[in-house]
C-alpha cells in the first residue's frame, strides 16, 4: 500500500510548499543566509486553482528583523507584475517555522514570490540543482532559478529592470492550500 501525505499540509521540518515541491527536480533541502536590502523574485508554478490559507518560512540561524514574503501575478513575457496580491511579514529574532495565515484564491498559472530581506537572517532553501531552470531574457539573464532585485519593502508595481541573476540556493517558502 503507498501512502501519500494530505494535499494541504506543511511540512514544518523544510517549509517548503506542496505547491512549490511539485516545481522542484528531487527535493534538495539546505540553508541560505539571506542579504539584509535584497529582495529574491522566485517563480511559483500553479497547476490547478487552490485557496492560499497559510504562508511560512524557516529561519535555521536567527538575525533580528521583518521579512516580507508577498505573491504577484506574471505577465505574458513571464515577467512580474502588478501590485502585490497576497502578502506576510516574519520576525526573524528567533529560530524555527514562522507562519501567517491568509487567504486567497490562486488561478492556475505562473506567479512569483518576492521575498524581501530584512536581515542577514539564515533560512531552510531549495538547492540550486533542485529547482527548474527557467528563461526571462528581458529580466537580464538566460536561464536561472530565481532574481534578485534591491529593496527594503514589497515593492507596487513590481520593477520592470534591475533584475539579477541568483546563484546558489533558492529561499524556500512554505504555502497550505486547498484546492479550489
Amino acid at each position: 500500500m503507498i501512502r501519500r501525505p494530505p494535499r494541504s499540509t506543511l511540512s514544518s521540518s523544510s517549509a517548503a510548499s506542496d505547491v512549490y515541491k511539485r516545481q522542484v527536480n528531487g527535493v534538495a533541502l539546505t540553508i541560505l543566509t539571506l542579504t539584509s536590502g535584497r529582495t529574491y523574485w522566485i517563480p511559483l508554478m500553479v497547476n490547478k486553482k487552490v485557496q492560499l490559507t497559510e504562508i511560512a518560512i524557516n529561519v535555521t540561524t536567527a538575525s533580528a528583523g521583518t521579512h516580507y514574503v508577498g505573491i504577484y501575478a506574471s505577465n505574458d513575457n513571464l515577467e512580474p507584475t502588478g501590485s502585490v496580491l497576497v502578502s506576510a511579514s516574519f520576525d526573524t529574532g528567533s529560530t524555527g517555522v514562522k507562519t501567517s495565515a491568509t487567504n486567497y484564491t490562486l488561478q492556475k498559472g505562473i506567479y512569483w514570490i518576492a521575498w524581501v530581506a530584512g536581515s542577514g537572517a539564515t533560512v531552510r532553501a531549495v538547492a540550486t540543482g533542485g529547482a527548474y531552470p527557467l528563461s526571462v531574457a528581458n529580466l537580464g539573464t538566460v536561464v536561472t532559478t530565481s532574481y534578485y532585485t534591491s529593496g527594503s519593502t514589497l515593492p507596487s508595481p513590481a520593477p520592470t529592470t534591475g533584475y539579477s541573476s541568483l546563484t546558489g540556493s533558492v529561499p524556500a517558502v512554505g504555502m497550505k492550500y486547498n484546492f479550489a
